[in-house]
């Protein structure tokens, strides 16, 4: 059974693919010295993954597999590598199916609260940590998108007709005149000293849980190596104040022995640009790489990302 979806092919819709995934799942907890306690539940199934949950004696087990656009890590191998590497912040990994993009882990603990700050001061050290394993990870599984790149994709996904065609009229017009402004951020952004390392990619409060009072990460399909600031959405979000202010001071605040802080705080403003074109980016390559009776599922998100990367160049005033 292929892993990937091709045409109007996508695996978890398949004859039979239920009971494969749930005799696998047996096996691997019966294998890992676990008892199932329970049926195995369906918490998800879209056109993106498809995640089970099973319970156990020792807690939940979730059993996940994704789609694998080309801008997408390969999960369940990098998840293992992440679990390895940082096993205080990613859950345990119980058993991976290489072939079949097969991935079971042990519960994340209870769903982490709102508080973006812990949340964020908890992940940050985490990409500083991280630029010393670029080359591990992108052993694993985990692409690299460095900024310098960006202009070409961007304008490569403004030359995708088709797609573009299913934004509100009058959009790709306005998304092709923040080709040059793009550009000349991600140039700037280069001229500050902050490595790239690992990112997220899709950070917030639903991508992770609390175990023994903190914050432990999972769904890393949108992991890349590039500028940690493209990690920022979750911040660049958030209401104008106080609250927004300390949460920028948590992603920058690793960084400080490699620039002053008050050029980290001029780069964090150059990035949020960036940061939404990249995101922009990964949103079309999802939605472009979904079979068509399927893109209906993500084409709303994908035309919320090209209103908020709009928004933010009229804010910057381009």
């Amino acid at each position: 059974m292929p892993t990937t979806y091709a045409g109007e092919y996508l695996p978890w819709y398949a004859t039979g693919w239920d009971a494969a995934a749930e005799a696998w799942i047996r096996e691997q907890v019966h294998a890992a010295g676990l008892r199932l306690t329970g049926p195995i539940e369906e918490v998800r199934r879209w056109c993106l993954a498809c995640v089970l949950r099973a319970p156990t004696d020792a807690g939940a087990v979730f059993f996940k597999e994704a789609v694998r656009p080309p801008v997408f890590a390969d999960e369940p191998r990098f998840t293992a590598a992440l679990a390895e590497l940082y096993p205080d912040f990613l859950p345990q990994v119980i058993a991976v199916d290489a072939p079949r993009s097969w991935l079971l882990t042990m519960d994340c603990g209870a769903g982490a609260d709102q508080d973006n700050l812990d949340l964020l001061t908890r992940y940050a050290p985490l990409q500083r940590r991280a630029v010393d394993d670029v080359d591990a990870l992108r052993g694993a599984g985990c692409l690299a998108r460095p900024c310098q790149d960006l202009p070409a994709q961007y304008l490569a996904v403004l030359d995708d007709g088709k797609t573009m065609s299913l934004l509100p009229d009058g959009a790709p017009g306005r998304l092709a005149n923040l080709a040059a402004p793009i550009a000349d951020a991600c140039a700037r952004l280069a001229a500050y000293a902050i490595p790239d390392t690992l990112t997220h990619g899709d950070l917030s409060e639903g991508n992770c849980g609390m175990r023994d009072g903190r914050h432990v990460f999972f769904d890393w399909t949108d992991a890349c190596v590039t500028h940690p600031f493209m990690d920022g959405m979750l911040v660049y979000g958030m209401d104008q104040g106080e609250p927004k202010r300390r949460a920028i001071d948590a992603m920058i605040q690793p960084w400080t022995a490699c620039e002053p802080i008050a050029r980290l705080r001029d780069a964090w403003g150059i990035a949020e640009l960036v940061a939404c074109a990249h995101t922009f980016v990964t949103y079309h390559s999802i939605t472009a790489h979904l079979p068509h009776s399927a893109q209906h599922e993500h084409v709303d998100g994908f035309r919320d990302m090209s209103s908020i990367l709009l928004e933010t160049a009229g804010r910057h005033s381009l």
